[in-house]
């Protein structure tokens, strides 16, 4: 049987057991990742936490709706064995106080909810479990262009940077970014730094010129198979020298022959699918579909869900 919870009625500590258990485990769906982007998330659960479905709530103008969290991207339906033709049992359990829906499912399920506005997104993924030299022999030319520009620029990589010198790239760039990005989401950004660096499972990094000047920087996040590439962002000066390139190419030496995966989240964005792409990736396609059960007239008056 599915069951609705609300996060109080969460056993968090099988929730966690059901990640870690599950056939595509994740760090950023554990109940600390979840309890600091999405707070006060729900769910629906499957049997004693066999089958798992997070579900972020909030409320606005009396309507209670799911969202999309930042730094997450994928949800889904996580558990062993979960075949896509159990979408629609989960979808349907949806209580009916939930009037708009945002969801993102794992690139591992394959949609078939005909009823429901579907859209396709790309993930990015280079299997690195073979040694760097491997690795770096499915490179295009032109990203082992781009990581010699940055080294014939005196570029240097460094890693265990402080959060201030990656904020002072990365924030403004953001809120420039993301129209939803205020002060809430900043601070729940700066605290999930915090965590995931305190339980050893993130990890900030950047890349300086020869003045030690901070000119690229990025987020990731350790997790059970991957190396999650969360956040990233330049200075001019690393634009031009293509620093984000060699800021990659770092990690995948660092940590090639110790995980699966190098997960370069994303994107659907040309530019960010290209850069991603000369690495040698497979493309992985994922959905997300949105649920609409507002009063035709409130739909007819508003145009789009609450934000």
């Amino acid at each position: 049987m599915i069951r609705y919870l609300e996060h109080n009625e969460i056993d968090k500590d099988k929730w966690d057991d059901c990640i870690r258990t599950s056939d595509h485990p994740k760090s950023d769906i554990l109940c600390w990742y979840l309890d600091i982007v999405c707070p006060g998330w729900s769910a629906l659960v499957y049997d004693d936490y066999k089958v798992v479905m997070p579900l972020p709530v909030r409320k606005k103008y009396g309507i209670t709706y799911v969202y999309k969290p930042f730094f997450i991207q994928q949800l889904g339906i996580i558990g062993k064995k979960v075949k896509s033709d159990k979408i629609n049992d989960f979808l349907n359990k949806i209580p009916a106080k939930i009037k708009l829906a945002d969801i993102i499912l794992d690139e591992t399920l394959q949609l078939r909810a005909e009823r429901h506005a579907i859209q396709g997104h790309s993930n990015y993924l280079l299997d690195i479990k073979n040694s760097y030299n491997e690795v770096r022999n499915q490179y295009h030319r032109n990203c082992i262009r781009n990581i010699n520009k940055a080294k014939a620029a005196g570029f240097k990589f460094r890693s265990g940077i402080s959060l201030e010198e990656f904020a002072g790239i990365l924030f403004n760039q953001i809120i420039a970014q993301e129209k939803n990005f205020g002060t809430r989401e900043k601070e729940q950004f700066k605290l999930l730094i915090k965590e995931s660096i305190n339980r050893n499972a993130g990890e900030l990094v950047g890349i300086f010129d020869n003045n030690n000047r901070i000119v690229a920087a990025a987020f990731f996040i350790i997790s059970f198979d991957r190396i999650m590439f969360k956040v990233c962002g330049s200075i001019d000066e690393g634009k031009k020298h293509q620093a984000m390139y060699m800021l990659v190419d770092e990690q995948i030496k660092r940590y090639s022959g110790q995980y699966m995966w190098f997960d370069f989240q994303g994107s659907d964005m040309d530019g960010i699918a290209y850069f991603n792409s000369t690495f040698g990736t497979i493309p992985h396609n994922y959905y997300s579909l949105h649920i609409n059960r507002l009063p035709g007239i409130i739909k007819f008056l508003s145009g789009k869900k609450p934000e």
